[in-house]
């Protein structure tokens, strides 16, 4: 899709927010999504990756649902974008329903900080207002957009980022700029005993070190660990967190415990829930896009 096409494409989903009721104009962007020519490349490479793993993947449906899925997704998500500013908490319970919330109190009542590990699904930014939402101070590694973002969205990822920013409660992105420079933003952070949100599924080309590898879906996926060390050493709980359409206007966000203590262990454990949850909904990762499946040996950290 040109420059040219997609600024039309995002003009369409910024009016569906005129459209009551809201379901409905999810259900719009997602329609929307699935019938243009949206980032063509990058499906094709979901495709086969979806028709690779389909046979480890328990859940019903196929390569090709699950693709189209994954455009309806793309609407969502960009809809959302669009709806941030008038996000309140009473979404929580009629929109967003939280699973799992007692261990998320759980970890916070230890007074230690925060760390919730999740993915690079379709809704990463959304389950951050999601927190900002439950009234916590929310602070969201983020890779720098100036590195992966195209000059022609820069306006909306600014617009984006500074809408959802405004819902963390004083808290705000961490912008990974890959010279390590962002190591110490991590840790003022939880020296302060507040909360980080860490996507620990990018691409090893994206950061090639301190990094283990998992079997995932009977392949193999390089997680890197550098917030999960950092972590560990200041004593910081940890649980896992993943947001999930369920269409319309209905979102869930679920949070597990990561009970293990050491890199490794909580790696491995984060490594699983990953897995599940992209079993649960393989439309909703955008790891399919990455070069993050690969054959080799697993490793320890």
């Amino acid at each position: 899709m040109s420059p040219r096409h997609f600024r039309y494409f995002l003009a369409l989903i910024s009016a569906l927010t005129r459209i009551r009721p809201l379901s409905l104009a999810y259900n719009l962007a997602a329609y929307t999504a699935s019938h243009v020519s949206l980032r063509e490349e990058e499906m094709l490479l979901v495709r086969d990756r979806l028709t690779a793993c389909a046979p480890n993947i328990s859940c019903n449906g196929n390569p090709a649902l699950w693709a189209t899925a994954y455009r309806e997704n793309m609407g969502v998500a960009a809809l959302n974008t669009y709806l941030f500013r008038e996000m309140t908490p009473d979404w929580l319970g009629r929109r967003i329903h939280v699973l799992g919330e007692a261990h998320l109190q759980s970890a916070l009542s230890q007074n230690k900080g925060l760390l919730i590990l999740t993915a690079h699904q379709h809704h990463l930014v959304f389950l951050g207002v999601a927190m900002g939402l439950l009234g916590l101070k929310t602070n969201p590694i983020l890779l720098d957009p100036s590195l992966t973002v195209p000059d022609f969205l820069e306006p909306y990822m600014g617009r984006m980022l500074g809408d959802s920013e405004r819902l963390f409660n004083g808290g705000r992105y961490l912008i990974v700029d890959l010279q390590n420079q962002f190591i110490r933003q991590i840790y003022r952070v939880f020296e302060a005993k507040e909360i980080i949100i860490s996507a620990n599924d990018f691409p090893n080309d994206l950061a090639p070190k301190r990094r283990i590898v998992f079997p995932f879906l009977n392949q193999n996926i390089s997680i890197p660990y550098g917030s999960i060390k950092i972590a560990v050493e200041h004593e910081v709980q940890i649980v896992s967190a993943f947001l999930h359409w369920r269409g319309g206007d209905q979102f869930v966000l679920s949070f597990t415990p990561i009970d293990a203590t050491s890199v490794f262990d909580i790696s491995a454990a984060y490594t699983r829930q990953l897995e599940q949850a992209v079993k649960t909904d393989p439309g909703g990762w955008e790891g399919w896009k990455w070069g993050a499946l690969f054959r080799t040996e697993a490793g320890s950290a």
